[in-house]
């Protein structure tokens, strides 16, 4: 049996590990101070992404993303930029060419104006 969010078929809520992350950010970045978050494996970007939900919250948030998968790194450069006084930034954490082990390639930053 689903439940609502669960993603069944013809359900078109988020999935539930979805609202529990933004509700998560919302409170870390609202009641907690958290100012830098780091999302590790973050898959492709989506709706009230990371960054967004911190900079809602607080807008002088700061969020890098890691992942090691080049099309979602490919998507990240699509980001949309972070409010003035916050940032945004997506490290490649892959072991591809022209990465070193333990180092990360960053691949955008957002920041606006």
């Amino acid at each position: 049996m689903l439940h609502q969010g669960e993603g069944g078929p013809r359900d078109p809520s988020p999935p539930l590990a979805v609202c529990f992350l933004a509700r998560a950010v919302r409170f870390l970045s609202g009641e907690a101070g958290v100012r830098q978050s780091l999302g590790i494996g973050t898959g492709p970007p989506t709706a009230d992404n990371t960054h967004e939900v911190v900079q809602r919250v607080a807008p002088e948030g700061r969020v890098v993303y890691a992942d090691n998968d080049s099309l979602v790194l490919a998507r990240a450069q699509a980001l949309p930029t972070s409010g003035p006084e916050g940032a945004c930034a997506c490290l490649d954490a892959g072991q591809g060419p022209g990465a070193r082990p333990g180092r990360g390639r960053r691949t955008s930053t957002a920041r606006s104006p």
